[in-house]
């Protein structure tokens, strides 16, 4: 199956909020492949700055969150450009 998940939604795959098992299950179903526009990337950076920035994160936290979304942009989701 494919989804496709806005910025927003993929935030809440690495820090905790509201939704965010909701979002953490279907990403992790083996059978969904997740598509991400590439400006999402940029978008969900942004959304960690700002978690950093208003100390709802750490900067370990940070950087962890940072890396795992970099892992998972090259391995899971299905990234794709508007032209």
């Amino acid at each position: 199956m494919n989804s496709y998940f806005d910025s927003s939604a993929l935030v809440k795959r690495y820090v905790t909020e509201t939704g965010s098992n909701w979002v953490r299950t279907h990403c992790n179903d083996p059978n969904r492949s997740i598509a991400l526009a590439d400006i999402g990337r940029v978008e969900i950076v942004a959304a960690f700055a700002s978690k950093l920035r208003g100390k709802f994160i750490t900067s370990a936290q940070y950087e962890s969150v940072n890396e795992k979304l970099a892992a998972d942009v090259k391995q899971k989701y299905n990234v794709f450009f508007n032209l």
